[in-house]
């Protein structure tokens, strides 16, 4: 059997025993699947991601809600690079989601562009391929949401101590990021482990408004 991900309609809060396919794995298990209103029309898309294919390759594409629960495949993207990790948000304030994708030659920015999603190298750092990505709401109250990297096998305080970025979003795609530079202050900010082996930023995730001020 396929594996697939299926989609349950919640009707005056009872789940329905009937169901639409939202997406089939054809290869599973190194598929996953992110649910986010991926175009803003107030409506639950999918964004999946194979990380890597038997080409070796990966790609992702987005599984666009009609808003009655018909999802079809739109947007698929391919790369001739393996996949480690990915992560998808809104940033740039376009009504579409931005991808980031991090492979084994760097980390990349897809961005939708008229009919397609276009590609900007980011990083490519040695340890890029091991960082780990979440978007999280408007930290800096610019209007733009942000990004969060983890990167464990940082070494500024010791071997593996790990370092966490925060680098601010902005309405553009962005270009090559030197995160260390970035992080100084103007485009974002970092947090440093205290010793060796700490893998600080082996996971990566925002918390949201804690204490009601309004701020994330």
């Amino acid at each position: 059997d396929i594996p697939r991900a299926l989609y349950y309609a919640n009707v005056n809060g009872v789940i329905t025993d009937d169901y639409t396919i939202i997406h089939s794995f054809t290869h599973f298990p190194y598929e996953y699947i992110s649910l986010i209103d991926a175009d803003n029309d107030n409506d639950m898309d999918a964004v999946f991601c194979k990380r890597n294919q038997p080409s070796d390759g990966g790609s992702f594409g987005i599984c666009r809600n009609n808003g009655q629960g018909v999802f079809t495949d739109t947007y698929v993207t391919t790369t001739d690079r393996r996949i480690s990790t990915y992560a998808v948000g809104h940033m740039d304030g376009d009504n579409w989601c931005e991808v980031i994708l991090c492979t084994t030659t760097g980390v990349y920015q897809y961005h939708k562009v008229q009919n397609q999603y276009q590609e900007t190298l980011i990083d490519d750092s040695q340890w890029s391929s091991y960082y780990n990505f979440c978007f999280i709401n408007d930290f800096n109250n610019d209007g733009f949401n942000d990004i969060l990297i983890g990167a464990p096998e940082n070494n500024s305080a010791g071997g593996d101590s790990g370092t966490a970025y925060l680098i601010f979003g902005q309405a553009t795609p962005f270009g090559t990021i030197d995160l260390d530079t970035s992080a100084g202050g103007s485009g974002g900010f970092r947090t440093v482990a205290e010793l060796g082996s700490d893998y600080l930023g082996a996971a990566v995730h925002g918390a949201g408004d804690v204490n009601g001020t309004g701020l994330t």
